[in-house]
């Protein structure tokens, strides 16, 4: 099967999907600042231009998950990813973004906070006792 993501998304959406694989790829915490800086505002930039896409319905969300991806990079994490689904149980699991550093081991779950939504005390709970073992079994037969 073949998806043709230029035709669902459009020209403009895959244009910022490559920024951002640029930024991650690009985040070191010793690199120049001002040239991080830039990067990102381009990149804030281009989401705000996608938002009138009608087709991009989600862009909160996963802007909220590159700019948590984007704190790992900085902060020194490798292997920093977002949208993980890794198996757990007889299901599977969704990891926003996760990194390493140093051996340690970052998880971050990015929800939506409103007056009209909040975060119960279950969302938390199924995330460290579900997705963040789901997570470290996972990456412990990756290997890594």
């Amino acid at each position: 099967m073949t998806v043709n993501l230029r035709q669902m998304f459009g020209e403009q959406a895959l244009e910022l999907m490559a920024q951002i694989e640029h930024l991650l790829s690009g985040m070191d915490p010793s690199s120049d600042f001002d040239e991080q800086r830039r990067r990102f505002e381009e990149l804030t930039s281009a989401m705000k231009d996608l938002k009138s896409n009608p087709i991009v319905a989600t862009v909160r969300a996963i802007g909220f998950e590159i700019v948590a991806a984007l704190f790992l990079r900085s902060a020194g994490h490798e292997g920093v990813e977002l949208g993980r689904t890794v198996p757990w149980q007889k299901s599977y699991r969704d990891v926003d973004a996760y990194g390493l550093c140093g051996g340690n081991l970052r998880a971050m779950e990015c929800k939506a906070y409103h007056r009209k939504k909040s975060i119960t005390p279950g969302e938390v709970e199924k995330f460290f006792t579900e997705t963040v073992p789901a997570l470290k079994r996972y990456l412990l037969e990756k290997g890594v």
